[in-house]
């Protein structure tokens, strides 16, 4: 699904919205909002894929409470092996 959606679409993006998410089971599974690395998307995938359409993108982490955030900023970094230019912040 990801290699479809930036074969269609990489060329005419500018930024896009780091996610991650589960599958919560019950009487109708419905999606979850995870930390980045925690759930299923393949944060590898999306980073290259990422990287190799628009190498100048911006790359936000959104709708996590600002607690989570560090750790889904490290669930990024740790998808690719890559590191940000300023990590820490």
């Amino acid at each position: 699904m990801l290699n479809d959606l930036f074969d269609q679409l990489g060329h005419v993006t500018i930024a896009t919205h780091a996610k991650d998410y589960t599958v919560i089971n019950g009487l109708l599974p419905h999606f979850e909002e995870a930390v980045i690395g925690d759930g299923l998307l393949d944060q590898d995938t999306f980073l290259r894929r990422m990287l190799d359409a628009r190498p100048d993108a911006h790359i936000l982490i959104e709708h996590l409470p600002d607690n989570l955030v560090p750790a889904a900023r490290d669930g990024l970094n740790a998808a690719a092996t890559i590191i940000w230019d300023n990590p820490s912040a």
